[in-house]
């Protein structure tokens, strides 16, 4: 259905400007499905709690900074992240975003941001769940396709993406970037190409997953620099990297020779990532509660 008037070329380029999206949402459990919204800075804005983004078609998102594609801001947020923290009473995140093909932004395709001032927000968990993301940081630097800045996530689920298509150039830009002090989120079973770098946990303060990912990456697999980043977990991932960060307490059982039915480094033919018949990693994966037993 028409969704109104084209957005504005926003003078204001602060994370919040809400006249900045083609199309803002606050309140609780609001819907929008199979809807397609483009050339703006920011597609959609999030405000409130429950909301859900289903089978859209999100593109050409030209906003730089922490404009992207789906931003989602803090309606009524506790002030303040820590791994005791409540999400109980928190009144926004809940979101489900899922199933959506997202394609050509300025910097992000979902952005989760704090409350301004630093403090860092806590959300309800979310789920970014089978969407298709690519071509991503065309016209910026230090930022990701699934970007977090001083977030607790309450256990937010992002998986069963594909990621595809980084064309940043110097910066860290890795296709699932949590930075600075965020903690309390779970990725797996995303598959990941065509990237620097597959995940990157910046300065985190930790209790951060990764599970079941394929990455194809041009420089690392996962990133872990700076502190504290305490209780993480990276188990059973493929990549052609080695997973230089992961000490032996953060994770184990990954693997640098997946043995695809294509070959990843043949773009046009070989993008196939299933494991062929021989593959190592059949049945070589260790069981992680609530992603690889259910």
């Amino acid at each position: 259905y028409p969704l109104g008037n084209y957005p504005i070329h926003p003078g204001d380029y602060s994370r919040n400007n809400r006249e900045a999206a083609a199309v803002y949402i606050s309140g609780e459990e609001n819907r929008i499905e199979g809807c397609e919204i483009a050339y703006a800075a920011t597609g959609v804005m999030l405000d409130g709690r429950n909301h859900v983004i289903r089978n859209c078609i999100i593109t050409d998102i030209y906003g730089g900074n922490y404009f992207s594609g789906i931003y989602i801001a803090p309606f009524f947020p506790v002030d303040g992240i820590g791994p005791n923290y409540d999400a109980a009473n928190v009144s926004c995140g809940g979101h489900l975003i899922e199933r959506n093909t997202l394609a050509r932004v300025s910097r992000g395709f979902i952005n989760i941001a704090e409350k301004t001032g630093g403090k860092g927000t806590t959300f309800q968990k979310m789920r970014i769940l089978y969407n298709d993301m690519s071509d991503f940081m065309l016209n910026t630097e230090d930022g990701g396709a699934v970007y977090q800045w001083c977030v607790n996530g309450s256990g937010t689920e992002v998986a069963y993406n594909w990621i595809h298509g980084e064309h940043g150039g110097y910066a860290f830009n890795p296709a699932l970037y949590a930075d600075n002090n965020c903690l309390n989120f779970r990725y797996h079973h995303n598959v990941i190409w065509d990237v620097k770098l597959g995940i990157g946990w910046n300065c985190c303060q930790g209790w951060l997953e990764a599970y079941n990912n394929t990455i194809w990456a041009r420089s690392g697999s996962v990133g872990i620099p700076g502190g504290p980043n305490v209780n993480n977990k990276v188990c059973n991932n493929l990549s052609n990297r080695e997973f230089k960060d992961v000490t032996a307490e953060r994770g184990t059982n990954n693997m640098t020779s997946g043995g695809f039915v294509g070959n990843p480094d043949k773009p046009v033919s070989g993008l196939d990532f299933r494991l062929a018949s021989n593959s190592p990693a059949i049945n070589a994966g260790m069981v992680i509660t609530g992603v690889t037993d259910r």
